[in-house]
């Protein structure tokens, strides 16, 4: 009687054991699934623009410390000819845009070259200013600062770094990934 005892006993803590781990394992799946769920790090968006050969991309929201950020860029870099990611940012005056979308062209370090409309990095052909555009092309050549991208838009009149210069890492809040 005793034995069935303490073999009713010793199955009982085994049992016991069981059910925490399973309630404990449980509980933590549930949890990660709550916060992917209410805190997702990537999200699907869409555009109504026509300039973007794109509707729907992931946006993958960048880290707010500058070294975090530049890492992020260049980790989902993918290559499209010459041109880089797809960053999103938010514009400074226009009120009724909520982000404006850029290809990078150059990267911090890369050389960029003005001759006359054209633009090139590290000796490749990037852009030309647009004629009849209403701003004036930047002209200084050389490196580009660290924390800083030369961004171009997707459309060929689109207001970027060949009128308004090298842009700000710290600007930058999100990294797209095109689908479809």
């Amino acid at each position: 009687m005793r034995t069935l005892l303490v073999r009713l006993e010793k199955d009982l803590k085994r049992k016991r054991k069981e059910l925490t781990k399973f309630f404990t394992l449980s509980f933590a799946l549930s949890l990660i699934l709550t916060l992917l769920f209410y805190f997702p790090p990537v999200r699907i968006v869409g555009s109504l623009d026509n300039s973007l050969s794109y509707r729907f991309f992931i946006r993958i929201k960048a880290s707010d410390d500058l070294r975090r950020k530049d890492k992020q860029i260049r980790k989902y870099r993918y290559v499209e000819a010459y041109v880089g990611d797809l960053l999103q940012y938010p514009p400074i005056r226009e009120k009724r845009v909520l982000y404006l979308v850029k290809k990078v062209a150059c990267f911090p370090g890369d050389k960029l070259e003005v001759r006359g409309d054209k633009f090139y990095c590290n000796g490749n052909f990037i852009a030309r200013a647009h004629p009849e555009s209403p701003f004036p092309p930047i002209s200084e050549s050389g490196v580009i600062p660290e924390g800083h991208y030369f961004l171009l838009g997707t459309h060929p009149r689109s207001f970027d770094s060949r009128y308004m210069g090298v842009f700000p890492i710290r600007r930058i809040t999100a990294v797209l990934i095109p689908l479809f």
